[in-house]
C-alpha cells in the first residue's frame, strides 16, 4: 500500500459517514437547483420563463406569412420555449410554433468523497463512488477505518482488524479500488508494482498446510515457488518458514480470477479466511515467471511501523502468521497473484 492511501482514507473518514445509503448517481433535485445530498449541483426539469409572444401577421392581403414563433429566454433551470407564435394575418399563413423546451441544466456528479485534492475527488466520484458507499453504510467498515487511522505499527492493524472484522471486506474493496483506478488521481504512484497488503478478518479455513521449504532447486510449480521465494527472504531475518497453506490454493485463485474480472485488487478479499493478503495485479509472464519479480518489489518496501508504506513486507515477515496460501489467474489482463495470510 503506498504510503499516502491512508492519509487520503484519513480525509475522507470525516465525510463517509455523511454519504448514508444513497445511491452512486447524481440526485434529482426537488427546487431551484439546490444542493443534493453529495454536496453537488442537482439536474432539475427546465422551468423558465416563456419567450415573448411576436407580433401578429400583417393585415388580411397584404401579408401572407403569420406572427413569427415566440424566442427562447433562459430560465432559472434551463431554458424553456417561449410562447406560440402570433396568429397569421388575414390571409397569411400560421406563424411558427415556439422552440421546444430547453432541457434541465446539469452539473457534475458528486458523491461527497473529499480527499482535498481535486482530481482525486472527481476520480473517486467517477470510480470508487459505490465502494466509498458501501463502507459508508457499514458501521464495522467506519469503525475498522477510523481504528486504523490511529495505527503505527502491525500489532494496531492486528488489533483493529480482528475488533471489527465486518469491516474487512468492504475497506478492502474500497482501497483496492483507490489504488487500481485513482493512485495517479490521488497522487498515490505506482504502488512498486504490486496492490496493498492489506490485514484481514480472522476465521476458519477448509484444507490443510504442507511444508514451506527452502532448500534444493527452485520449485516449477508456481505455488510452491512463491511459498520458497517468501521464504528466502524470512530467512534473512531469522524468521521460520510460513508453511504452504495447500487447501487454500484453490480458493487463493478464485480470489485473483474474481479481483482481475472487476480489475480491482483485493475484491475478495476475506472469502478464504485469510488474515492478510498481499496481491500483483496484472503482471506480464506466466505465474512462474513473474512471482519472484513482484515477490521482490513488495521485500523492497522494507521495515517499518506504517503499514501504509510497509504493509507487503510487514505481511511478509509476520511473526503473527503461520501459512501462506499463493494463487493465480492468467487471463487477457495479465496475470494476478494472490497470497493469502494465516
Amino acid at each position: 500500500m503506498n504510503a499516502n492511501l491512508l492519509s487520503i482514507l484519513s480525509r475522507l473518514a470525516a465525510v463517509l459517514p455523511a454519504l448514508g445509503l444513497a445511491a452512486c448517481a447524481v440526485a434529482e433535485g426537488e427546487a431551484n437547483n439546490t444542493a443534493g445530498p453529495f454536496g453537488g449541483s442537482v439536474i432539475h426539469s427546465g422551468s423558465g420563463t416563456g419567450g415573448s409572444q411576436s407580433a401578429q401577421g400583417g393585415a388580411g392581403g397584404s401579408s401572407n406569412t403569420g406572427g413569427t414563433g415566440g424566442v427562447k429566454e433562459t430560465g432559472a433551470g434551463g431554458t424553456a420555449a417561449g410562447a406560440g407564435g402570433g396568429p397569421a394575418g388575414s390571409g397569411g399563413t400560421p406563424g411558427a410554433g415556439g422552440g421546444q423546451a430547453g432541457s434541465g441544466g446539469s452539473a457534475p456528479q458528486s458523491c461527497g468523497l473529499k480527499s482535498g485534492i481535486q482530481t482525486c475527488d472527481d476520480c473517486l466520484t467517477q470510480s470508487c463512488c459505490s465502494e466509498g458507499q458501501s463502507c459508508a453504510s457499514s458501521s464495522s467498515c467506519m469503525s475498522l477505518l477510523q481504528c486504523l487511522n490511529n495505527c503505527a505499527d502491525q500489532s494496531c492493524v492486528d488489533a483493529c482488524t480482528q475488533s471489527t472484522p465486518g469491516g474487512v471486506a468492504p475497506l478492502s474493496t474500497f482501497m483496492g479500488c483507490i489504488e487500481s483506478k485513482c493512485a495517479s488521481a490521488c497522487g498515490l504512484g505506482s504502488g512498486g508494482g504490486g496492490s496493498g497488503g492489506a490485514a484481514g478478518s480472522g476465521g476458519s479455513s477448509a484444507g490443510g498446510s504442507g511444508g514451506g521449504g527452502t532448500g534444493g532447486a527452485p520449485s516449477t510449480d508456481p505455488a510452491q515457488l512463491c511459498v520458497d521465494t517468501i521464504n528466502q527472504y524470512r530467512a534473512t531475518l531469522g524468521l521460520p518458514p510460513y508453511g504452504r497453506w495447500v487447501g487454500g490454493e484453490v480458493c487463493a485463485a478464485k480470489e485473483a480470477q474474481t479481483d482481475a474480472g472487476k480489475n480491482q485488487p483485493h475484491s475478495a478479499f476475506g472469502t478464504c479466511g485469510e488474515w492478510a493478503q498481499n496481491e500483483c495485479p496484472g503482471w506480464g509472464g506466466p505465474p512462474e515467471s513473474m512471482i519472484e519479480g513482484c515477490l521482490a518489489m513488495m521485500w523492497a518496501e522494507g521495515p517499518g511501523a506504517d503499514f501504509a508504506s510497509h504493509g507487503h513486507y510487514i505481511n511478509m515477515s509476520s511473526t503473527q502468521y503461520t501459512e501462506v496460501a499463493c494463487g493465480y489467474y492468467d487471463g487477457p489482463g495479465g496475470v494476478w497473484a494472490v497470497q493469502n495470510f494465516r
